[in-house]
């Protein structure tokens, strides 16, 4: 008899702990589609305790971006704070209580952090293709309360060509190709003593510099004949000379 009722009691915990175990999809903005799944850690007469598991995957054959904006501190420096919520979108209980659930405790889904700025101050967050994001949230709801889960998108999450972004290392960095006289480059973006933005080139064991003008637009110091205007969404520069020569870099 015995045997029989720890047997039936064991049936009915495993059943209510299935029975607790919900996967389900919430929503998808931009071809990132949202899942979760909800599971019963603890019950008593004051309060059932939940785990959302969240998942968001980037269902799109090319990286997506989203733009977090800096603070400006004291010093006149934009940065990226510890506390800044760095999330595209957030994942929560609506009927969630106490003290957790007043703050709006959620499942914080976020990208990953990139170099690259935008003009706007703020910080390109990326979402490789096909890659998924995971974040969790611990909460309680009254007894014998089901949870309403819902899901928040933040922001727009966009091809990186659709940001107004700001020239960097990242961008410049590296090996270029000319298409004229299939010449190869190094192009190095750096500040001078000055705090002056410029290009060094390394082309053929000599240097070369160039001083920005603008976001798209740099000079030779002393030298107006040659210009090299930047393509941000293409990625390339294009060389002008006063000869009316026109020669197209591309990073290799």
């Amino acid at each position: 008899m015995k045997a029989f009722v720890l047997a039936l009691v064991m049936n009915i915990t495993l059943y209510s702990v299935a029975q607790a175990q919900t996967t389900a999809a919430l929503n998808g903005q931009d071809g990132v589609i949202v899942k979760y799944e909800l599971s019963k850690i603890s019950d008593n007469d004051k309060k059932d305790k939940y785990i959302i598991v969240a998942t968001a995957v980037n269902t799109n054959d090319y990286d997506l971006y989203y733009a977090v904006p800096m603070t400006k501190g004291a010093d006149g420096k934009y940065k990226l704070n510890s506390y800044d919520n760095k999330s595209f979108c957030e994942v929560r209980s609506k009927n969630a209580i106490g003290i957790l659930g007043f703050l709006g405790e959620s499942a914080k889904l976020t990208g990953e952090e990139t170099s690259i700025n935008t003009r706007g101050n703020a910080v390109l967050f990326r979402v490789r293709k096909g890659q998924t994001i995971r974040a969790d949230v611990r909460f309680s709801v009254k007894p014998d309360q089901l949870p309403i889960v819902s899901n928040s998108f933040r922001m727009r999450l966009k091809k990186m060509e659709e940001f107004d972004l700001v020239i960097n290392n990242s961008m410049v960095n590296g090996r270029w190709k000319a298409s004229c006289g299939d010449v190869e480059m190094s192009l190095i973006f750096v500040k001078n003593e000055q705090g002056q933005s410029m290009i060094t080139q390394y082309v053929n064991g000599r240097q070369q510099v160039w001083f920005m003008i603008s976001e798209n637009y740099f000079e030779k110091p002393g030298d107006k004949n040659a210009t090299l205007t930047y393509n941000k969404s293409a990625n390339i520069f294009t060389y002008t000379n006063f000869d009316g020569v026109i020669c197209i870099w591309s990073k290799k």
